[in-house]
Order: structure tokens, then sequence, then C-alpha cells
């Protein structure tokens, strides 16, 4: 029933608790004394990563890993004890977190918020005279319900993306060269289509090296015209836009169609951005079971859309875990396992023991239990 209630959150606010305790080992040389713990706050389809850093410095840190949500409220508390727990020496109030100006690693926004910098002062001081043995630090964290039905909101807004398609193709300079193109390629059912060599050496990986190779003007491939024709527009135009409406077959084949034309670094990211993209929005816009969550599942592990992985890690925690556990249980999650394979890859197996994999991070965060009150 607390569950139900939670499926319509009051004040478009979502409130997440979450508690640990914990040793501190003696302070270093400069006197001081960190712990860094991780948790994840999941509902509906998405899943934040979040860190903590405690420091005998007097501050509590708290980082959102996988993004920025603006809006977001944080308070912290804490208790310490003695070594046994069996006295509470001092109990703190709830203090609010500060935001910080937001961060960035590895190309990843994060957001961060932190205590003042005395809020464990009382800590310190008994710690340094041998009073205190354990601490508890509650974090109460409120966020805002929109991030938890569109999080693509968050991260995809702030990438720059492909120019849609002109309402007149025909007159638009850009397109031109599907009159007087001078290189042409074939799909199966005698579908073709017209291209420019320049453009498609300057911007393809694969086609610089075709043309090196023969001198040919006409190349035939084994794509369907369907995922050939917006790949091939892209390359000359750099506009790009997915089909108003398209099912899970096609999104995999344009996948297979951008790794054959190997577009260079920008425009294949230009591309496969885009792709996720619109998967994550067709993924809340449009019903869902577990077996089409798997099949998203299985896209966002071969073509590395960690986004997309994130959202379906969260809808399966929160709406299908049963059937998940049912589905891998820890005898199942092996090469024998025919749905593993697909789902996973050839190489699933050994990926579960690849703390860098998106095989690994699945089975990782689906054992965080889902942090809500």
């Amino acid at each position: 029933m607390d569950e139900q209630k939670e499926d319509d959150p009051s004040n478009d606010k979502i409130t997440f608790v979450y508690s640990f305790t914990l040793n501190f080992a003696p302070l270093n040389e400069l006197g001081v004394q960190e712990f860094i713990k991780g948790f994840v706050t999941t509902f509906n389809v998405a899943c934040f990563h979040w860190g903590v850093t405690l420091s005998t410095n007097g501050y509590c840190k708290i980082s959102c890993c996988n993004g920025i949500v603006r809006n977001a409220a944080c308070n912290v508390s804490y208790t310490f004890f003695d070594n046994e727990m069996r006295h509470e020496l001092y109990s703190s109030p709830k203090i609010s977190a500060i935001r910080l100006p937001n961060g960035s690693e590895g190309g990843r926004c994060f957001m961060v918020l932190k205590t003042p910098d005395e809020f464990l002062k009382k800590f310190r001081d008994d710690y340094e005279k041998g009073k205190v043995g354990k601490i508890n630090v509650v974090i109460e964290l409120i966020l805002p319900s929109m991030y938890f039905y569109r999080p693509f909101d968050i991260i995809f807004d702030r990438l720059e993306y492909p120019d849609e398609y002109p309402e007149e193709m025909e007159s638009d300079f850009r397109f031109k060269f599907l009159e007087d193109g001078d290189y042409s390629i074939t799909c199966p059912n005698n579908s073709s289509i017209q291209c420019r060599r320049s453009a498609l050496n300057l911007t393809s990986k694969f086609m610089q090296k075709h043309f090196a190779e023969t001198k040919d003007t006409e190349l035939v491939v084994e794509h369907s015209i369907d995922v050939v024709k917006p790949i091939i527009y892209y390359l000359h135009s750099a506009c790009f836009e997915m089909p108003k409406s398209y099912n899970l077959d096609f999104a995999d084949r344009l996948l297979k169609a951008v790794d054959f034309f190997d577009p260079k670094s920008k425009y294949k990211s230009d591309i496969t951005e885009s792709i996720q993209k619109s998967l994550c929005r067709k993924l809340v816009e449009e019903p869902s079971n577990f077996d089409s969550v798997l099949r998203y599942l299985s896209i966002s592990i071969q073509y590395y859309f960690d986004f997309l992985h994130q959202m379906c890690c969260a809808l399966i925690a929160n709406k299908h875990y049963d059937k998940w556990i049912g589905t891998f249980p820890p005898n199942a999650r092996n090469s024998g396992n025919s749905l593993f394979c697909e789902i996973f890859g050839p190489n699933g197996q050994s990926d579960l023991e690849n703390d860098v994999s998106l095989t690994y991070e699945t089975f990782d965060s689906l054992l965080t239990n889902v942090i809500l009150q």
C-alpha cells in the first residue's frame, strides 16, 4: 500500500532517506579522516547514483554522480555513540546542505551539495578525545518527481543535436545530392539512393577506405533502404531525424547500419546520441512490459547507451523485480542460458566480473534496495 501511495507523489516531490553507521579510522598525519559511501535513489524509470564524503574536517558532501537535479533539497543529521553503541553521546540538528557549482568529470556533469564546514565540529572534538566509537548519518534527499518520469531531459538537453529535416527537402541546398549525385548505394529489392563521393569520403571511415580500394560508382549493401537513407541524409546534410513511429527492430537495424558505415567520431556520436534520446523517450511514452524492457536493455548494452541502461535498470527494479529474479537467478547468469546470451551478448558471463561493463552494472545496481520514504 505504501508503494501504491508513492505512485502519486504529493507536491511533485519524492523523499529518499539513506542511513549508514560507520567506524572512523584514526586520523592520518594531516589530522584528517574521510569516509566515502555510495548509494542509489531509484523510482519509476530513473536511477541516480550518489556519493557521500564524510570528513573529520567538519563537513559532509553529497554528490549526484550521473546528472544534475535542479531544485533538489538535501538535509543531513548525525548521531554518534560509544564503541559498543550502548550510549548515544550526541545527536545533531538536521542541517540543509548547500548546492555548490556543478562539476564535470569524464564528459559528465555532476551536482554537489555540502553541509557547512562546522557541521561535524562536535563529532571531531569528541573523536579527538577518544570518546566516539561509531557515527550514524542520515541523509534525506527531496527530489522533484518530474525527473523520475523523464530523466533523459536532464542530460540530453545539454547536448547539441543535428538539425531535423527541412519541411521542403527538395528545395533545400543541403539535399541537392539526391538529384545530382555521382555515386549510388543500392539496397535489397533494388532500392537505391544517390550520394556524392566527396561528402562520404569526408564523413565515413568505411567509405573513405572503400574509395581508396575501388573506382566503382555503386556500392551494394545488405542493409535495407529505410535505415540507409537517414544515415546518408546525415552524412551529406548534418540533418538527422528519427521516424515519428518505429519499432525496436528498426532501431536495432539502424544502429547496425551506422556501425557498417562507421561515421567519423563526431558524426557517429551525433547520430547515436539522437537515437538514444529517441529510445529513452519511446520507453516512457509507450506501453512496455518485462519482455520489451529486456529488448531495450539489450540494445543499451550492445551499443553502450548508458543513460537508456540506467532507465531500464530502474524500471526493472521498481516494476519487474520479481520477474527479473525469476528469469536470471544466479545459476542462470551464464552462456548456457540462451536468453542471458541474447540480452548480454556472447561475453556476458565474463562481463559479470568486469566492473566497468554495463552487464556488471546491471546486476550490481539491481542489488540495491529502493531507498524511498
